[in-house]
């Protein structure tokens, strides 16, 4: 859950800042004063008071961080998003300098920081242990001979988490998270799963958020919507102080307007399902290699909307990228001319069952994408452009999670058990059963 601390800082305060370039002021130097708060676009924003305006000019350098003492305490801005400044001589309007960042991390003293890099950054996601297989929290019920309620217990524990090792100094840990607060007759249990990214020496923020981000897309894909996180905390680069800075992203925890809504309490795919913690390596070297392949299947749980022509263009090239990434290395990249039924085939079984005829919708996927890519004319009906776009993102989904599963398994779950994807089978076996008899063609330019 979001802490106070957090809360308080999005709700706004007054402070003093410091602008950072390569190197962290320390307090004694010159700060800037001026008002913290969560700004319009989930970004935090900064406005402080330009008392030189005939120094640096309008637009205030870019910087690499901000340190400030504000009256919610110590805290450091980072992956700073954008900037900008006015200024106003004489009159009754101040000279301002603006910014806005993505991360937060809240909780310590500007002058304990030994850089603007962190070792650690963890993410807090309630509902879902389901997916990683992890629990802290053990519930016992106690019936009376009448079998009402006459007891209740739990026990929270932390059991063994799931480290996979990224390289010689980086680390992904998955753990079942718990803690407790509030008086004794008002007990608040929380027990979420925890995402860590650790490094052994002190990296770039946005190095460790572009391992997380990865991993993020992942779990909102195996939940089919927008997974978010609830809290955080971080290890940055500073004089240990026996205090546990708290973390906050607006990129892992704002859900955009038009991202789906996930299925927290039935993931679409389990962890164990795409092949257990050691696959996550294999997602994110996946991820670093094809991210033209990647991107069009997670981006969509992240709000990025577009229309169905526009989707089967993104879907049908990423097909395409996938394919030709294969077709000197494996056999079955090149086995038809067609190349989404060679990704059809490539998944077993199940996928010819789901769609009724892989050839017959290879056929229209492909005529679609080309009609759409180079026909001024083409005009299609747009619900079976979008039922064409999404079936191929499920399929290069599968393709992508086999990959990293090492087996066929996530076909067989995605396919072969529908009840997820029911709707857009109906939709596609109707399409495949009734194919359109021509290309429909506007007139004139």
């Amino acid at each position: 859950m979001t802490s106070e601390k957090i809360k308080s800082i999005h709700d706004g305060g007054i402070g003093f800042f410091w602008i950072n370039g390569e190197r962290l002021q320390k307090t004694r130097r010159p700060s800037e004063s001026g008002y913290i708060r969560l700004g319009d676009r989930n970004l935090i924003e900064v406005a402080t008071l330009n008392e030189n305006p005939n120094g640096a000019g309008v637009d205030p350098p870019v910087p690499r961080s901000i340190t400030a003492a504000t009256e919610h305490g110590g805290l450091i801005l980072l992956s700073i998003a954008r900037h900008r400044g006015s200024l106003a001589f004489g009159g009754g309007h101040a000279s301002v300098h603006r910014y806005w960042a993505r991360s937060l991390i809240a909780g310590v003293h500007p002058d304990d920081l030994r850089s603007d890099r962190v070792f650690e950054l963890k993410l807090l996601f309630p509902s879902v242990h389901r997916w990683a297989g992890l629990t802290a929290a053990t519930e016992r019920f106690q019936s009376d001979k009448d079998s009402r309620l006459a007891g209740y217990s739990v026990e929270l524990s932390s059991p063994e988490g799931l480290t996979v090792q990224l390289s010689p100094t980086l680390q992904l840990t998955i753990a079942a998270h718990w803690s407790v607060t509030g008086p004794t007759d008002r007990r608040i249990l929380y027990t979420p799963t925890s995402i860590a990214c650790t490094s052994t020496r002190p990296r770039p923020i946005n190095d460790l958020r572009k391992v997380l981000s990865w991993v993020h897309g992942l779990l909102c894909l195996c939940h089919g919507g927008c997974v978010i996180a609830d809290g955080g905390t971080a290890v940055p680069d500073c004089e240990p102080n026996g205090m546990t800075p708290t973390y906050w992203d607006t990129r892992f925890m704002v859900c955009p307007r038009s991202a789906p809504e996930p299925e927290l309490s039935l993931p679409f795919l389990q962890l164990g399902t795409v092949g257990g913690v050691s696959a996550l390596a294999r997602w994110l070297r996946l991820c670093e290699r094809h991210p033209r392949a990647v991107r069009p299947v997670i981006e969509p749980y992240a709000g990025v909307g577009r229309s169905a022509s526009v989707r089967m263009l993104e879907v049908a090239a990423a097909i395409e990228y996938w394919i030709n990434c294969h077709r000197r290395s494996a056999a079955w990249a090149r086995k038809h001319s067609l190349k989404p039924l060679n990704l059809a085939e490539s998944v077993g079984k199940h996928l010819a069952t789901w769609v009724g005829d892989s050839k017959i919708w290879a056929d229209l996927f492909w005529e679609t994408y080309n009609g759409l890519k180079h026909e001024p004319g083409y005009s299609p009906d747009p619900d079976h452009v979008g039922v064409l776009a999404e079936s191929g993102a499920l399929l290069l989904t599968t393709a992508l999670l086999d990959r990293i599963a090492r087996n066929k398994m996530p076909a067989k779950v995605i396919f072969g058990d529908a009840h997820r994807t029911w709707q857009l089978r109906d939709a596609v076996q109707e399409l495949v059963s009734n194919p359109p008899k021509k290309m429909s063609r506007r007139s004139g330019p």
